[in-house]
């Protein structure tokens, strides 16, 4: 497993290929990751502790999907 630090928390690489790449993430409250875009890999969230907001930009329309995600 890779890490990598970065200002908001850090990331550990747990699986990729070409189509998917799961992360363990660490974020530290109030910050966000570098807005980005995948154009053929699939993200998978799944909130352990606290919570994570995602923002997804779609290409056919302009408005934004947003999904808050909170420990189950």
């Amino acid at each position: 497993m890779s890490k990598q630090g970065k200002f908001w928390g850090r990331t550990f690489l747990v699986y990729n290929d070409d189509n998917c790449e799961f992360q363990y993430m660490e974020c530290k409250a109030g910050k966000k990751c570098s807005d980005h875009k995948h154009e053929h890999k699939v993200n998978i969230f799944w909130c352990i502790s606290g919570k994570i907001r995602i923002k997804v930009w779609k290409k056919d329309y302009d408005l934004v999907d947003e999904t808050i995600l909170t420990k189950s």
